[in-house]
């Protein structure tokens, strides 16, 4: 099956056609596409609040490849509170718990916007002063969902885990002793969605109009929301994390 973003609400059908009362697939769902049958249906799995449902579709039309993609930048009315920052929000730290909704809602078809995943984070301890530690909120997200989940310091096994449909959540360092952060100037949570012909796509929860113009930056490109970027930049720009890169698969 093929992993297809919804452009616009659409029913689903049983395996004998007809019509599903109460149920449709919304648009911006990420979810499981398969071929078309014999009966001219087309299996598919999409999110629902407690998990996933399986259905059939009669055409494809409102799938197209693409991604599920959120901004901290429109979450400042979602508190994330810390020590020392009693007034934070999704917006001012949360970059973690957003790179994590998109791991979920892309990779395992989950319900996961991200002022759940900041109450999720709050509640298992994950939301610490410098924003949000990663292994910790990764072992409770393996918890809830079909996921699995280890870190690695290397580009190549990234690169392969993408390959075989998996989602990474790079940590990357920002600027630190005459080195200018690509990602951030200071530490930040980036998703890896996709590797193809040796170009990582990344989703930037922190992304605004014009970050990626600036001179050091200009190796990453972004095109429709999404960031176009070499491992070279990956590699260095979390090279004073440890770990870098958060590895995340479904489980079959």
């Amino acid at each position: 099956m093929e992993r297809l973003y919804c452009t616009k609400k659409t029913p689903v059908y049983d395996k004998s056609g007809r019509l599903m009362a109460r149920r449709w697939i919304d648009a911006g769902d990420v979810c499981l596409v398969g071929d078309r049958g014999p009966s001219g249906l087309t299996a598919v799995e999409y999110p629902v609040k407690n998990g996933t449902y399986s259905a059939f579709l009669k055409d494809t039309l409102s799938f197209e490849k693409g991604f599920k993609v959120y901004n901290q930048n429109d979450y400042g009315y979602v508190p994330y509170p810390a020590a020392g920052y009693v007034n934070a929000t999704v917006k001012s730290g949360g970059c973690g718990v957003v790179a994590m909704s998109m791991v979920i809602e892309n990779l395992v078809l989950g319900m996961l916007a991200p002022e759940a995943c900041a109450a999720a984070a709050l509640s298992c301890g994950a939301r610490v002063s410098g924003g949000t530690d990663m292994s910790v909120l990764a072992r409770e997200m393996a918890k809830r969902y079909p996921l699995t989940f280890y870190t690695s310091y290397s580009i190549s096994e990234t690169a392969k885990a993408l390959e075989k449909g998996g989602a990474v959540i790079v940590n990357t360092g920002g600027d630190r002793g005459g080195y200018k952060g690509i990602f951030s100037s200071g530490g930040h949570y980036i998703t890896l969605l996709e590797y193809k012909g040796g170009i990582f796509t990344a989703a930037d929860p922190g992304l605004y109009a014009g970050k990626y113009n600036v001179s050091w930056r200009l190796g990453v490109k972004v095109e429709n929301g999404l960031l176009k970027c070499r491992g070279q930049d990956l590699v260095s720009d979390s090279s004073n994390r440890y770990p870098p890169f958060y590895i995340f698969g479904r489980k079959s």
